[in-house]
């Protein structure tokens, strides 16, 4: 019984995560086409973290229902942190592709960063040393990992609290 859950547990978790993936890479498809940023965009990550709460606990219910048991805070919080990071892969290798086959994003996401990091940050030359070494290294490579981090950690974080609110209280 408990391999069988375990096999729900990776089968179903897995594909609620690619539908997440996939609504996050529609969502920027979305603002790319109307010529908006990808990454570094604030609009973009309220509308990923907005489909996220929702699909995280629809996901996390399914799995719920798939296995027919109570649900742990642990279980729950696994599922979780499980489909956000498989979210968060898909739309990284959309990512990845989008800035591989732009380099106008890419210079356009250093741009951004090197503003933020402007307005963050006092101006000496110890900046303008972080500056010109983050432009060096930053590659498609490098934002989609970024992108990966971001997502999962966020994610991650409201996961914390969904899983509360997910569990299967303990029957006294």
């Amino acid at each position: 019984m408990e391999k069988k859950n375990k096999n729900i547990f990776w089968s179903q978790n897995a594909v609620f995560g690619l539908l997440m993936g996939v609504t996050y890479i529609l969502a920027a498809c979305i603002f790319y086409k109307n010529g908006r940023s990808v990454s570094l965009n604030p609009e973009m990550d309220r509308m990923i973290l907005f489909l996220t709460i929702p699909g995280l606990f629809i996901g996390v219910k399914k799995y719920q229902q798939q296995i027919n048991q109570p649900l742990t805070y642990g279980h729950a919080f696994g599922a979780s942190v499980y489909i956000v990071a498989t979210a968060a892969f898909t739309y990284s290798l959309f990512v990845y592709y989008l800035y591989h086959n732009n380099p106008g994003l890419l210079e356009n996401y250093t741009v951004r960063m090197e503003e933020a990091l402007h307005e963050t940050l006092p101006s000496n030359s110890d900046w303008k040393q972080f500056i010109a070494l983050a432009k060096q290294q930053m590659t498609a490579t490098t934002v989609a990992f970024q992108e990966i981090v971001n997502r999962t950690f966020s994610g991650t974080v409201f996961s914390l609290i969904l899983a509360f609110l997910l569990r299967t209280p303990r029957q006294s």
